[in-house]
C-alpha cells in the first residue's frame, strides 16, 4: 500500500487526480493506454506493476535468490551481507519522496483505496503475506 501512494507522487499524479482517481486509472487500464509515448509508458508501467510480476517468470519461476523488503530492509541487508560474505555497511535512503507526510492518511481520505490496492496487486498480498493496512476515517464533529 504505501508503494503505490509513493509512486503516486513521485511520478506527479497528484497533480492531475485524486489518490483515488489514480487506482481507478490502473485499474481500467486508462491511465497507460492515455500516455502515447511507449517510452514514457514503460517508465509508468514499471512503477505500477506489481512485484510480484517482477519477481515471477513465464514459468511461474522464482528466479531471485534474495529478496529485500522495504518494512524489513535493515535486517534483509545484513542477511544478504552474511550469506555473500560482505562487508555490512547501513545503507542510506536515497531518492525519498518528500511530499509524502504519512502515506496511511491517503487511506483514510479515501476509505475505498485499500480494497481496490488489495485488487490490483493481489498477487503481492498473497506471495508475501501482506496484509491490508485498514484506517478509520476521521470525521469531524463541531
Amino acid at each position: 500500500q504505501h508503494r503505490i501512494v509513493s509512486s503516486f507522487y513521485f511520478l506527479g499524479c497528484d497533480k492531475h487526480y485524486s489518490f483515488l482517481e489514480f487506482l481507478r486509472k490502473i485499474h481500467d487500464g486508462s491511465l497507460l493506454s492515455s500516455i502515447p509515448f511507449l517510452g514514457f509508458r514503460a517508465i509508468i508501467r514499471q512503477h505500477i506493476i506489481s512485484m510480484y510480476d517482477y519477481l515471477i517468470d513465464d514459468n511461474g519461476e522464482n528466479n531471485i535468490d534474495f529478496t529485500f523488503k522495504k518494512e524489513s530492509l535493515d535486517d534483509d541487508w545484513k542477511k544478504f551481507c552474511v550469506k555473500h560474505q560482505l562487508k555490512h555497511k547501513a545503507l542510506k535512503h536515497i531518492n525519498k519522496t518528500t511530499s509524502i507526510r504519512d502515506w496511511k492518511d491517503l487511506y483514510r481520505i479515501h476509505p475505498d483505496a485499500s480494497r481496490l490496492v488489495y485488487d490490483l496487486y493481489k498477487k503481492d498480498f498473497e506471495y508475501f503475506n501482506y496484509k491490508i493496512i485498514k484506517t478509520i476515517k476521521i470525521i469531524s464533529i463541531h
